[in-house]
């Protein structure tokens, strides 16, 4: 397990040296030149080697006309290429190693170098071997203190035509020794170009301070840690004995997954030979972060490390605080115990408080603390509820040392199931030990974690125990020849993917149902998988009927693997029809009830015949825009069992689509682009339809030639048609508006000031007409004493139309009959509103006779004055 965590820690500083190149306390110092290969004198002490190897030191040829090289160096004259002139070899795999570079004293390496290539690209390379394995590559590759090669940067692609130059930032992590190596990779697949060739390679970096102080190397921060709970960062300067400078401190700081400084600080060093610091720190959010500490010397950074830790809210959490009262104890030999110690038995700890221990002051075999001889001894927790969790996880934080002959002891760690059987849990990241056979009790021959190891943090899966309850159990178990420090344990968490035990939400439906005949009676059943995050089976229902609910059905089959995506059914009557429908359903058991059904009838191959593919485009138009959303339609396929049918589409871009339309863009201009409808019946057969359309570049509708002549032919007449009628209106308005100012003209009203005075439009005095011819005047027309405004045209008007009675007559009756004549007017009630008929004598018009009206409706009356 040691081995397993310090690859681990090596392999997080190697992407922390390309990711994270400078600290954050580092100044902005002046790179300089430290060393250089300009290629000119000598090959700098490079080497090459490997299949193929072409790697030549000296002035670069011309190539061919056909496939012409640089013909000259980027610096100077001379360069390594592979090769200098001509192609490379098919399978080739060759490198050029530079020589080791010591490190030790610098920071912020920088390499910055000249490159010219010439790479088969995949498109262009030549089937040989049956296979297109890809473009050919160069690549530059790092080796820090004679470790792994890592990759640091892949160069392909055509002709760069010129050199040109890279800069490679290596930052502050880089060990004691460096290894620069390019190494040039062909696929062979028959075609072959130029090369890649490199010229004046310069290594800039910072000279690190000359004082004997460093970071020590137990620098660390836990990788998993419980939301609000406190959690020890340590670290370490060691000091060589020299005076420390001025301006020279620690800095840890921790920033989260959105970059946000989750906690800073800062301390300064001073004297001493090794000065250890424990830092608390309460993670406030659940999440990812990312946590450095850095050693700055005389304000310039001198060395630092990073660490990447994520923080859970835990189901469960037990820190040691509360010692042991709360757990299930079961104590092995007199002399060892499970007990709480605090440091510094046991080093720093990760919430810095009293850890559980398995042991003695004087258990080992040699009298130091410990424990010695045949033991089974436990700590086991009380239920832990995962009733509403998808997944989780165990997280011991803890320091072990089981010695003696190999299976002799070891610590076991188990769940109960609800069934109350014990189980050995599966470790994430390490390989567990096994116990000897001889071992008594039940951990005889079981898997165990052996050996030794400092403090850290391991995983172990609870996924089998999830949807309900658990306990933990910890044990250490040996036999007589077992011995050893002991099992110390600080925090112990469990965390995990959980749900809302109230979610009352359902899955959404399952979208498409693929069916399939495989044999007389049998069909294959597959449907679209489900994206619910707290799935639990899918319930298939099969049914006689066509159904749109589940109300009082049941499901057919229940397929309780979230992973399985298709079924056959099988003894099914292959003469009759069938309904079928798929559902989602949640660990809480929330299904929807609506659903899609698909018939089918199973019938066998030989007695079905294919589908008839039909594609339609939504509007016609079959030239089209970039960008534009152009909708096909199939659902005019048919079937001649009328068997449902599944639609696939195959785009011109190559994306493929299922459903009986689709909505699709193009991303770029083209001409006799293809469209492919394929419709499968149930029975497997199927036919395939096709149509082209144009992709025009302007962003417009676009109508081809044909389409536009049709266009004129029908819209040019229809706006002539719509023309003539709106000036046959304007016409008729006009010609009524003139019929109705004559009219009112003749009753003695000025169009124009009736239209001003009372802003009304044509309808208002044709109203105004039609209500004189019905009712003649109303009462506030007559003059009533309460309206004096309208008296003179009002009496204007009687007096004109008492004019044209009287001239009826003869001259000598005028006088008589003049007397006997009235005026039937319509009055308005000014009280009730009520509208009546009274007759009125023309001569009481005529000499403004005030007389009085009583209004039959509410019984009240008025004077009027004509």
């Amino acid at each position: 397990m040691k081995t397993v965590r310090r690859t681990l820690l090596i392999t997080a500083a190697i992407l922390v040296l390309i990711s994270f190149p400078i600290g954050w306390d580092r100044a902005q110092a002046q790179l300089s030149t430290v060393l250089v290969f300009d290629l000119e004198e000598d090959d700098g002490g490079f080497i090459h080697g490997g299949a193929g190897d072409q790697w030549e030191w000296g002035s670069p040829g011309p190539g061919s006309p056909e496939n012409p090289g640089p013909d000259r160096a980027g610096d100077g004259s001379k360069v390594w290429g592979c090769p200098l002139n001509g192609t490379y070899l098919n399978g080739t795999s060759a490198y050029l190693r530079s020589p080791e570079l010591d490190t030790s004293s610098f920071n912020g390496l920088e390499i910055s170098f000249l490159y010219w290539m010439d790479l088969t690209l995949m498109e262009d390379e030549e089937e040989e071997s049956g296979d297109i394995l890809g473009s050919d590559l160069c690549y530059l590759q790092i080796s820090i203190d004679a470790g792994d090669w890592i990759e640091v940067v892949e160069y392909n692609g055509s002709r760069t035509g010129t050199w040109k130059e890279d800069i490679l930032v290596l930052g502050n992590e880089l060990g004691d020794t460096l290894v620069l190596r390019f190494l040039l990779v062909d696929h062979p697949d028959g075609h072959c170009d130029n090369g890649f060739m490199v010229d004046s390679i310069r290594i800039s970096a910072e000279e690190k301070p000359q004082v004997s102080i460093s970071l020590g190397a137990d620098a660390y921060m836990p990788p998993v840690v419980a939301r609000g709970e406190a959690v020890l960062i340590t670290f370490q300067v060691i000091d060589e004995g020299l005076t420390v400078p001025e301006d020279t401190y620690v800095t840890v700081y921790v920033e989260s997954s959105g970059q946000d400084f989750e906690f800073y600080y800062r301390s300064e060093v001073t004297g001493g030979s090794i000065q250890r610091r424990f830092v608390e720190w309460y993670p406030s959010s659940s999440g990812s972060f990312r946590g450095w500490i850095n050693l700055t010397v005389e304000g310039n950074y001198q060395e630092g490390r990073s660490f990447n830790m994520r923080s859970f809210s835990p189901i469960y959490y037990d820190d040691s605080s509360i010692g042991t009262s709360h757990l299930n104890v079961q104590n092995g030999i007199a002399d060892a115990v499970w007990n709480t110690i605090t440091p510094p038995l046991t080093g720093f700890s990760m919430s810095g408080g009293e850890v559980l221990w398995y042991g003695s002051e004087t258990g080992d075999r040699d009298g130091s603390a410990g424990f010695n001889g045949p033991t089974w001894a436990y700590i086991e927790t009380g239920w832990i509820d995962l009733t509403y969790y998808t997944d989780s996880f165990l997280y011991l934080y803890h320091r072990y040392s089981f010695l003696g002959p190999k299976g002799t002891c070891g610590g076991v760690v188990e769940a109960m199931t609800e069934e109350g059987d014990w189980v050995v849990l599966e470790p994430l990241g390490f390989t567990y030990g096994k116990l000897n056979e001889n071992i008594s009790g039940p951990m005889s021959g079981s898997e165990a974690i052996v050996g030794t190891d400092e403090w850290g943090v391991d995983g172990f899966e609870l996924l089998p125990f999830t949807g309900g309850s658990t306990r933990i159990r910890l044990s250490v178990v040996a036999n007589d020849q077992g011995h050893g420090e002991g099992w110390f344990l600080d925090d112990m968490m469990v965390v995990g993917e959980g749900y809302d035990p109230f979610d009352t939400e359902p899955p959404a439906p399952v979208e498409t149902i693929w069916i399939e005949v495989v044999d007389e009676g049998a069909v294959s059943l597959s449907w679209t998988p489900s994206n619910a995050r707290d799935l639990k089976q899918y319930n298939i229902y099969l049914e006689l009927f066509d159904f749109q609910d589940l109300s009082g059905l049941s499901p057919y089959l229940e397929v309780v693997d979230p992973g399985e995506e298709s079924i056959v059914i099988a003894d099914l009557d292959p003469l009759l029809n069938y309904w079928t429908a798929v559902t989602a359903v949640d660990i809480i058991g929330n299904e929807d009830q609506d659903v899609r059904t698909v018939m089918f009838k199973p019938t066998s191959i030989e007695d079905n015949m294919p589908p008839t593919a039909d594609i339609r485009i939504e509007g016609g138009y079959y030239t089209r825009s970039v960008g534009e959303d152009i909708r096909f339609d199939g659902t005019g396929s048919s079937d001649p069992e009328n068997d449902p049918m599944t639609y696939f589409w195959t785009m011109p871009d190559g994306n493929t689509y299922r459903g009986a339309t689709v909505t699709w863009r193009a991303e770029e201009a083209g001409d006799d682009l293809e469209i492919l409808l394929t419709v499968k019946d149930s029975g497997g057969l199927s036919d395939t339809a096709s149509v082209t359309i144009d992709i025009n570049e302007d962003d417009a509708f676009i109508y081809d030639n044909a389409d536009l002549w049709p266009f004129l032919l029908i819209s040019i007449p229809l706006v002539l048609i719509v023309l003539t009628l709106v000036l046959i209106a304007t016409l008729f308005r006009s010609s009524a508006r003139k019929r109705l100012e004559r009219r009112l003209r003749s009753l003695g009203i000025d169009p124009e000031g009736f239209r001003s005075s009372r802003e009304v439009d044509d309808r208002e005095i044709r109203g105004h007409v039609a209500d004189q011819r019905k009712h003649g005047p109303k009462v506030h027309d007559l003059v009533p004493v309460w309206n004096e405004e309208e008296s003179e045209s009002v009496e204007m008007i009687h007096e004109r139309k008492g004019s044209k009675e009287a001239g009826r007559v003869d001259d000598k009756d005028a006088s008589a009959k003049e007397e006997e004549r009235s005026l039937k007017v319509v009055i308005e009630c000014p009280f009730c509103s009520e509208v009546f008929k009274e007759k009125i004598k023309l001569d009481v018009v005529r000499k403004h006779q005030t007389f009085t009206v009583k209004c039959p409706h509410c019984g009240r009356s008025g004077d009027i004055t004509p």
